[in-house]
């Protein structure tokens, strides 16, 4: 332990801390040692070693509360600027350790508070990902503390630095995956359909389990909102190429929905199974039931008889009650009124009821909130547009890219020389349009 001292305190400048890291990890059996921990943490003031302390922390058994009370004093106290940028890898695992060991003694609600502290203490700017992101989604899943994420999961992710905060592709996609996990309990479909895609199409040379995981839910909440499935072009092929290995029952339950002549019954017999059927036929419930997959696939059958409907009033102008049960597979009038009541509360379609008769009459007519919805989406785009700008600026002006321009362009090199040095926009702008050229 004295060792550990000597060599903590003969490595406080930034530049030797990767050798610190080293030298901690090599002697990661020690810190295990009863009072090894507690001891060190009291002899090293958290205001000067606090990349020492997450050094520490990174590589000490998480096995006790009093390593949860250490990492939490650590996260209160700590100098941002001494930690963020210095040892991010370390500063990643402890909020995993940390997280993971909350999990193990069944106390998810004792890290929220903690991890949200370190998310807005971590992050240079709210659009920052951290790996404290994953863990706080994480454990407001376990608790079912759904509002408490939703305010963090409404922040847009535009900038990921591993460099600074740690984050790991592994983040990235457990952030996603959880996030789409939270929105469904929620019940914000189209919100859990975007957070679950972006799982699925996180850049990879395999398939992974979590990306398997969300490309299960992924499809079973794109049937219910669009009743079909469509991966994005920018999927990587070799998770495309995948899924239809490790996802069969999902495969075929996706051509089955899709396909024409389709019912209600046909896809709850392909989920609950046909013992009618000669040879009786075993349905896909267990499959789902394994997957926790089991509600969301029963939801997508009142979505196909909702999405059957909708597409009823671009035919028809009028239709009697007794002619959509027909057409839909609906087994009473009165359960067809209640479908359809329930749509256009919901806004799906336009149409009056006419109980007298029993007639049912669509309106050919813009939703309500459309005007709004229209102005979201536009200021939407324009946010991302001037985001896409200034990254597009902040490259064509960076160091890394004028070098490489000045090994491409001999003729430009005193000049751009010059920019890199003087970092004159008026120079920039000269240049600029004769690089983009």
């Amino acid at each position: 332990m004295e060792s550990m001292l000597h060599a903590i305190h003969g490595h406080t400048k930034k530049e030797t801390w990767r050798q610190l890291s080293d030298y901690i990890s090599s002697h990661e059996s020690t810190l295990g040692r009863d009072g090894v921990m507690a001891t060190l943490l009291q002899q090293l003031p958290i205001t000067k070693f606090a990349a020492a302390w997450c050094m520490l922390l990174s590589y000490a058994p998480a096995k006790t509360e009093a390593y949860l009370t250490q990492v939490e004093i650590f996260w209160s106290e700590m100098d941002v600027d001494k930690v963020v940028g210095s040892c991010p890898e370390e500063l990643g695992r402890v909020s995993h350790k940390y997280t993971e060991l909350c999990r193990e003694q069944k106390i998810p609600w004792r890290g929220l508070a903690p991890l949200l502290a370190a998310v807005e203490k971590v992050r240079p700017t709210v659009n920052h990902l951290t790996p404290f992101h994953s863990d706080f989604i994480c454990l407001c899943l376990l608790d079912k503390q759904y509002a408490i994420a939703k305010e963090l999961l409404s922040t847009t992710i535009y900038s990921i630095v591993p460099a600074a905060t740690g984050v790991t592709p592994r983040d990235f996609a457990t952030y996603y995956y959880y996030g789409g996990m939270i929105w469904l309990g929620l019940q914000e479909y189209h919100k859990a359909l975007s957070f679950f895609e972006t799982a699925v199409c996180l850049p990879a040379t395999c398939l992974s389990a979590m990306a398997t995981e969300a490309y299960k839910k992924y499809v079973l909440v794109s049937l219910i909102l669009k009743g079909r499935v469509q991966l994005p072009k920018h999927c990587p092929n070799a998770v495309v190429k995948s899924l239809g290995k490790h996802c069969q029952h999902y495969y075929r339950y996706v051509v089955l929905y899709g396909a024409k002549g389709t019912t209600r019954q046909s896809l709850t017999n392909f989920i609950k199974g046909d013992p009618n059927a000669s040879p009786p036929v075993e349905g896909a419930e267990k499959v789902f039931r394994t997957d926790n997959n089991y509600s969301l696939a029963m939801k997508t059958i009142s979505a196909f008889v909702e999405q059957s409907i909708a597409k009823l009033t671009i035919v028809y102008e009028t239709l009697k009650l007794s002619a959509i049960c027909e057409k839909v597979d609906i087994e009473s009038e009165d359960e067809a009124e209640k479908i359809i009541t329930r749509m256009i509360s919901a806004g799906r379609i336009v149409a009056h009821i006419n109980d007298l008769t029993g007639v049912v009459t669509f309106v050919d007519s813009l939703p309500s909130n459309f005007c709004n919805a229209i102005n979201t989406e536009l200021q939407s785009i324009r946010d991302v547009t001037a985001r896409i700008q200034q990254m597009d600026d902040s490259l064509l002006t960076s160091n890394e890219y004028i070098l490489k321009q000045m090994s491409r362009h001999p003729m430009l090199k005193d000049e751009l020389a010059a920019i890199s040095k003087a970092k004159s926009k008026t120079m920039f702008e000269s240049v600029l349009g004769v690089l983009k050229g």
